[in-house]
């Protein structure tokens, strides 16, 4: 092999050795890549009637399966179960009243951080606001949500600031006033 100005390197390129590299990398490549394994039918069919269970057992939507927060704690525990095999539920899953002690400080948490990148749009007035209102349609409950919008680096930006339940006994006051 030898190197000229006229020829370049493009024969060195071209050369088995070279070839024979490229392959190996590229095999080593798909050694280290993560691929996704295709799951047996039976453990397919098993986690179906898990979801079915949980849902009826637990007397939640159907849809709750398909909702990312659930799909994000299912990778989670997935994960674990990976690195550390067989565990019991009951040492990882947190107590009730632990989710909502945390819950409480993870809001505060969020809600600050919320209000500060909000806070320079609200000071120079490019927020606008818009509300929903809505009941449920089983308990029959209603809420409100208040929803701010504005603008940044061209990019629409919407926050769900408010959402709150209407107190019963002012709905049943304002049906009896609009009556009389």
């Amino acid at each position: 092999m030898a190197y000229t100005y006229n020829t370049g390197s493009s024969h060195l390129s071209r050369h088995k050795c070279a070839l024979v590299s490229r392959e190996s990398t590229s095999s080593m490549l798909s050694f280290v890549t993560k691929k996704n394994k295709s799951l047996p039918n039976n453990v397919i069919n098993e986690c179906k009637e898990k979801c079915i269970q949980f849902v009826c057992q637990d007397i939640r939507p159907m849809d709750i399966v398909s909702g990312p927060g659930f799909k994000s704690l299912a990778s989670y525990l997935i994960k674990v179960g990976s690195q550390f095999e067989q565990i019991d539920v009951d040492d990882l899953l947190p107590h009730p009243t632990t989710n909502s002690r945390n819950l409480i400080k993870n809001s505060d948490t969020k809600r600050e951080q919320l209000f500060t990148s909000i806070k320079p749009f609200l000071i120079e007035n490019i927020v606008s606001a818009t509300t929903d209102m809505w009941t449920d349609n089983y308990k029959k409950r209603s809420y409100v949500a208040l929803t701010l919008h504005f603008i940044d680096n061209w990019k629409l930006k919407n926050y769900c600031v408010y959402t709150g339940q209407f107190p019963v006994d002012e709905k049943k006051q304002e049906k009896i006033s609009k009556s009389a």
